[in-house]
């Protein structure tokens, strides 16, 4: 039975009952009591006994018959024969309560120092002989008590989970706490590839699967937000989320782990339509274009080709940057563009592709090549741009399904998609590449040497093959065969004749 006796405890038996129970506070179990009792005792003995206890030094429990009990009796039912008295002189109580100890909160997570806290009482923190976690004792080098203070080293706590400490104080009952310890959150980077305005933001960390799973709020600058995407490594947030440019702390809670945060810029919008303007050929003159944007290209401060400033050659008016004998060595080189208040234009120049000049006639569906064949050369230093493509364009329509990546320098284009004489411009999109651009011409019926005109060259081709004289290629001959009836004779030669200006 715990028993609450604060004045006593502290001063034995008080003067003044009244108060004996003010502020109680829980004790163990009385251990001990001094005591004396009698029986068959006198009306002289009892008052010799009372006048004794003076409420002082000594803790009345006295039991039995007053003298007027005694000598009247309650309906002549008591003897003064069984008159008897016990009383308590001294009782001695367990142990004190220990102190409250608080568990660490700030930073408790594996492998860290935890710090737990208590009010201070030296009594106690001088008379504490062992700590254990989980049942297992703590040396006491991993350990260090201080004023209101207990800290753990960082090898106590390796594991997550709540574990149960105990700790013992001679003297005193136990001190209990829970100790929380969470796991490390992984560290979360910063977007700092395209985090403008408008612009999806994705945050990165190193995979965790279980922290992962554990996420339990995600804020920014303090506020609850749930728009939010996560996969492997990756959080992302759409462009709705940030609206205003600036920096934003963005901050992560997961069951059983730290919470783990991280600074986002939010920048202006560059233009997102930077090309090669035209076709670029080797490492001569080309410029970039763009959808002009004044403040932008106000805030330009450098532009780097292959790590190399090329700022000096470059010359930016609106919607254009020109190179002129710019530092560039063949193809494919990084670009970055860096303008103040605006995220870096990070991405590679393309190889430059070369159109077909062979067999790039209307009509070229049943040639051996199997269509227009584009070249190009891929650049010793970087991955193979074949691998990287991930679209082509005729005319701005992308023509998916219809163009192989043949080799690993060459890209063909399925015949039926030029329908008609003329010239196509031909995108070619890559990932982390800037997009490459040519024109292919697509000669007429007539033009036999695909030289882009009709002349006498080409009469002459088709007279010669009329008289067998020269044997046509297969793309030469549906060049030559003007009506399409499937033979090369006077017909033909009259209609290419007259293609030609006779």
């Amino acid at each position: 039975m715990v028993e609450c006796f604060t004045a006593y405890r502290q001063s034995g038996d008080p003067g003044d009952l009244d108060t004996a129970l003010d502020n109680p506070v829980p004790v163990e179990s009385v251990l001990s009591i001094t005591s004396y009792q009698g029986r068959y005792l006198t009306d002289n003995d009892l008052d010799d006994l009372w006048n004794n206890m003076n409420s002082l030094d000594t803790f009345r429990f006295c039991m039995g018959l007053t003298a007027d009990e005694a000598e009247d009796g309650i309906e002549g039912t008591y003897a003064s024969t069984n008159k008897f008295c016990k009383w308590v002189y001294k009782v001695a109580f367990g142990p004190v309560k220990g102190q409250e100890v608080t568990a660490d909160t700030t930073n408790n997570i594996t492998g860290q120092q935890i710090d737990m806290t208590f009010t201070d009482n030296a009594a106690w923190r001088n008379a504490i002989s062992s700590i254990t976690v989980d049942g297992i004792p703590v040396d006491p080098s991993h350990y260090t008590i201080t004023a209101g203070n207990i800290s753990f080293d960082s090898t106590v706590f390796t594991t997550i989970g709540n574990h149960s400490v105990v700790i013992a104080a001679a003297g005193y009952m136990n001190s209990n706490v829970t100790q929380p310890i969470g796991g490390i959150a992984p560290e979360l980077n910063a977007d700092t590839s395209n985090n403008a305005l408008d612009q999806p933001i994705d945050v990165t960390f190193t995979d965790n699967v279980d922290w992962r799973n554990n996420i339990s709020s995600v804020t920014i600058n303090g506020s609850p937000v749930t728009n939010y995407t996560l996969a492997a490594g990756k959080l992302t947030f759409p462009e709705s989320v940030f609206t205003v440019t600036g920096d934003y702390t963005i901050t992560v809670n997961a069951t059983n782990y730290n919470s783990t945060s991280v600074t986002q810029s939010i920048l202006l919008a560059y233009p997102s339509d930077i090309h090669v303007d035209g076709v670029r050929v080797g490492d001569q003159d080309f410029a970039l274009a763009f959808t002009d944007d004044p403040a932008w290209r106000a805030a330009i401060t450098d532009i780097i080709v292959g790590g190399t400033s090329n700022l000096s050659y470059c010359t930016i008016s609106a919607g254009r940057i020109e190179f002129v004998n710019a530092d560039i060595h063949s193809v494919g080189y990084d670009l970055v563009i860096q303008a103040t208040g605006y995220p870096d234009v990070v991405t590679r120049l393309a190889p430059a592709i070369t159109p077909d000049t062979t067999e790039n006639g209307v009509n070229q569906t049943s040639v051996s090549n199997g269509g227009i064949v584009l070249t190009y050369t891929n650049h010793p230093l970087l991955p193979s741009y074949n691998d990287a493509i991930t679209d082509v364009k005729v005319n701005g329509d992308s023509i998916a399904g219809y163009y192989t990546k043949t080799s690993g320098t060459t890209i063909t284009i399925d015949n039926s998609v030029f329908t008609a004489a003329g010239t196509y411009t031909i995108t070619v999109c890559a990932t982390g590449y800037l997009d490459a651009t040519t024109v292919q011409t697509i000669c007429p019926l007539g033009d036999i040497n695909f030289d882009g005109v009709i002349n006498d060259t080409d009469v002459d081709l088709v007279n010669n093959y009329a008289m067998e004289i020269e044997t046509p290629t297969a793309a030469q001959f549906i060049a030559a065969d003007v009506n399409m009836d499937g033979v090369i004779d006077e017909l033909d030669i009259d209609c290419i004749m007259e293609l030609a200006g006779y």
